[in-house]
């Protein structure tokens, strides 16, 4: 190995596993990362400083003695469910839904404001609200309103504003569910394999164990594509020399 002057730009694809005891689980990736961040740790000086009058002020010995672990940061855009759930503090679960109907649910309805059914993705040519005193119907439209895919509806006059019994069907739904704020601490297992577009050899970082944490707010509503973001320690894991590793092929 000789030395040679080239500069580095990464262009790369990340990988990203959870690490349960030590014991690597499954990828998701490839994962497009605008930020993917490496510090290393932090130290604190020990200086021993002279008192004698030829050297007075100067330091004898120093010594940097280890302060924070090695950390590391990473933005990425890649979100599907599974990584909103990343970005959320959160985990991902399968979410599914049953098709079904509904008979007679009770509900009092308010002038101007919505109350919740019990279900959402409400089939909109199902739904027949009655009073329950005097058992006359409400028109969905003239008396009511209904968000059939929130599962909410409210009373357009002071006439509906009564207790009633909805009659409605509901459609069936399969996805994925993010189950935010319920993993604080995310052990993560990281993969950058890439390139070095100055020299264009391959090139390849390996984090043996981050423990990271969501550490941004994520705006749901924000007109540019949404980032997540990730930062923590770095943890050197038994049988590893360091905490992560760059390894730059020749070809």
């Amino acid at each position: 190995m000789s030395y040679q002057d080239t500069g580095l730009i990464f262009a790369g694809k990340v990988y990203i596993a959870p690490v349960e005891q030590g014991v690597i689980g499954a990828f998701n990736g490839p994962i497009n990362v605008p930020s993917f961040e490496l510090t290393p740790p932090s130290t604190e000086a020990r200086n021993r400083i002279s008192k004698q009058p030829a050297t007075y002020g100067q330091a004898l010995d120093v010594v940097n003695i280890p302060g924070d672990p090695a950390q590391m940061a990473i933005t990425f855009d890649s979100l599907p469910a599974e990584l909103l759930a990343e970005a959320l503090g959160g985990t991902s679960a399968a979410h599914s839904v049953t098709a079904g109907t509904v008979t007679a649910e009770t509900v009092t309805l308010i002038e101007g404001q919505w109350v919740k059914l019990a279900h959402a993705n409400i089939d909109d040519q199902s739904v027949q609200v009655t009073e329950t005193t005097g058992s006359s119907n409400l028109a969905v439209g003239t008396d009511v309103e209904v968000d059939t895919d929130a599962g909410l509806i409210k009373a357009l006059n002071s006439g509906a504003a009564t207790e009633v019994e909805v009659d409605y069907g509901y459609n069936g739904e399969t996805g994925t569910q993010v189950l935010g704020a319920t993993e604080i601490q995310k052990p993560r297992h990281i993969i950058l394999e890439g390139k070095n577009l100055a020299t264009g050899k391959k090139a390849r970082v390996i984090v043996h164990e981050a423990v990271l944490n969501a550490s941004e707010a994520t705006d749901l509503m924000s007109d540019e594509f949404i980032n997540g973001q990730l930062s923590g320690a770095l943890r050197t894991p038994a049988g590893k020399a360091s905490p992560f590793e760059v390894i730059m092929l020749d070809a």
